[in-house]
């Protein structure tokens, strides 16, 4: 069983957990049915960042969960500078602030 986290900011979260938002769409095709973690970012991803993936074809949300869950910057690309911005943050910072939020610190 895998563990699918799906990352949303706030208020549509909680809007989500708590059943009031019933539908959420997304550009990226799942064959998942059924429990899901749900993840409210507690800061803004930078945009000029989400800008560089997004242009150059990528998905930023599975580029940006591909580089905090391996630590491998080639997630992000260098367009536009963008991994030396995304490697000015700390990473360990980023984790711990998805999980005091899922626990609801």
């Amino acid at each position: 069983m895998s563990n699918i986290c799906l990352t949303m900011h706030q208020p549509w979260a909680s809007l989500l957990v708590y059943g009031l938002k019933r539908v959420e769409g997304r550009s990226w095709p799942t064959a998942h049915r059924g429990k899901l973690w749900i993840h409210a970012a507690s800061k803004e991803a930078d945009p000029e960042v989400i800008e560089a993936m997004e242009f150059k074809g990528y998905n930023a949300v599975n580029q940006l969960v591909g580089y905090l869950m391996t630590n491998d910057s080639k997630y992000i690309t260098t367009f536009n500078n963008s991994r030396k911005k995304i490697l000015s943050y700390d990473r360990v910072e980023i984790m711990k602030a998805i999980i005091n939020s899922y626990l609801g610190r």
